[in-house]
């Protein structure tokens, strides 16, 4: 009975600790909370802005799309040059949205994927928020330290596609696709798998290798045809259909003979 004392405040040591952690645990969970609603409002801001953005730009290129259709040269090139610039802020707007949207979902159901826990849920989804805020480097960073983490996290197919989108969208094309193919090659059966193969493409695109894009594209048809993706590279196709057609000639300049190009297969 004597010790009965001394193990009395041992335990009430030992609970005292253990309730000091809890309470750091669930104020970091709060803290992270609040980055992560206001990261949200940020990004829904800057949604709106590129909205607004992009339908200022669609308005002013089909308000003269046909006066400059008819035009010769320079007009041509010059419609090229809106077009590039559509598909750079759809693009935009695009990464945003997905990013965004796979943020509200984890906010909303935990632990989306079987065996995620919590510490890979929080890390996960800080790097993701760096991509909302538009700091590509600080979310390839975060990223690439998750993978090294928790190589066998359920989580890990995401967050090497989204190590692709963050080259991407700093305009490192050729780093971008190797990212994009070992989601392929590792991750054959995630559901990030025909956003890979249809970034690729797009990579592809960027580089003027509308050839070797075209065949990544429809490649994402031929796979995944019912998919958001397939609609979404048949619309790049047709992009690519438009820059391999030759460009008008301007007045008094004799027409060049084309040489004939192979048709690409699959």
């Amino acid at each position: 009975m004597k010790f009965g004392a001394p193990l009395f405040f041992v335990l009430l040591m030992n609970l005292s600790v253990y309730a000091d952690s809890s309470k750091k645990k669930i104020e970091e969970l709060e803290r992270i909370q609040e980055s992560n609603a206001k990261i949200l409002a940020e990004v829904r801001q800057e949604i709106t802005e590129l909205k607004k953005e992009f339908q200022v730009i669609r308005g002013l290129a089909e308000e003269t799309k046909h006066f400059f259709e008819e035009g010769a040269f320079k007009n041509q090139k010059f419609l090229r040059d809106y077009d590039y610039r559509l598909i750079g802020i759809e693009e935009r707007l695009s990464l945003q949205q997905k990013a965004l949207g796979e943020l509200l979902t984890r906010s909303r159901t935990s632990n989306k994927k079987e065996g995620v826990n919590k510490a890979e849920e929080g890390e996960y989804k800080k790097a993701l928020s760096e991509i909302n805020l538009g700091n590509y480097q600080e979310a390839l960073k975060l990223f690439d330290e998750f993978l090294k983490k928790f190589p066998y996290s359920t989580l890990s197919d995401n967050a090497q596609y989204w190590k692709g989108e963050a080259l991407y969208a700093s305009r490192d094309f050729p780093g971008a696709l190797l990212e994009f193919q070992k989601v392929l090659e590792k991750y054959p059966e995630s559901d990030k798998a025909p956003a890979a193969l249809l970034k690729q493409g797009f990579c592809l695109y960027e580089q003027k290798a509308f050839s070797e894009a075209a065949i990544f594209l429809k490649k994402v048809v031929q796979r995944y045809p019912r998919s958001d993706e397939a609609a979404e590279a048949k619309e790049r196709l047709k992009k690519i259909q438009e820059q391999s057609s030759p460009e008008p000639v301007a007045s008094g300049t004799p027409a060049a003979t084309e040489p004939k190009q192979e048709t690409v297969k699959p």
